[in-house]
């Protein structure tokens, strides 16, 4: 299965849906403030850190969404069917410069609609939904130049990515782009049913 390419509309929608989510950047960053806990991406030592919200986004078509999204056991969403990038959550802390060895501990699940029952579905009933399985890895934390939104890019096969951008999915500037060949990079998951092992973790070359 290779990297779902959005047709133009579809980005249209989904930076409509990006920019009224982060309007409320602000308010997140807030809570952080107020109380709000964070899970840090680093070393206990990192003392110069950055609260920033995590979004996921999902390349592998309008048939799957990827739910269910921990990142250093702290929730952080999911991406439907449009792609994601729009929604978000709060928040983990990372390091204010960039180091080699900087890793997120990422799980999500991966469900297929192609199967949809629409009757069933419009009214919260999802049986007809396919959980196709659920991975974990160890994902490095690409190169930044400042601590900014965190990322996370779900492809095919159990692959994830994670980058810190100040530009949105939609945006020529972000760090991955919808191109097929973005997933090279990317790190294969290992699989796992009820936090039970199901297949040795698989890594590619990283930079």
């Amino acid at each position: 299965m290779s990297a779902q390419i959005y047709s133009k509309l579809d980005w249209e929608v989904m930076k409509f849906l990006n920019c009224f989510y982060s309007g409320a950047a602000s308010v997140v960053i807030a809570l952080v403030t107020c109380g709000c806990t964070a899970q840090m991406l680093g070393k206990k030592d990192d003392t110069h850190t950055t609260p920033v919200i995590v979004t996921p986004v999902q390349h592998m078509g309008k048939l799957y969404s990827v739910e269910d999204v921990y990142v250093n056991g702290h929730i952080a969403g999911g991406a439907g069917q449009a792609g994601g990038g729009g929604g978000m959550s709060c928040c983990v802390l990372l390091p204010e410069y960039w180091r080699p060895g900087l890793i997120a501990n990422v799980t999500w699940t991966v469900k297929y609609w192609g199967l949809e029952n629409i009757e069933e579905t419009k009214h919260g009933i999802y049986k007809s939904i396919i959980t196709l399985a659920r991975y974990k890895a160890e994902v490095p934390v690409e190169r930044y130049q400042d601590p900014e939104t965190l990322y996370i890019h779900f492809f095919s096969d159990g692959r994830a990515r994670v980058v810190a951008s100040i530009y949105d999915p939609f945006d020529a500037r972000h760090p991955i782009s919808q191109r097929w060949d973005e997933a090279s990079l990317a790190v294969v998951g290992q699989r796992v049913i009820d936090g039970e092992k199901q297949a040795t973790p698989k890594k590619t070359s990283h930079e």
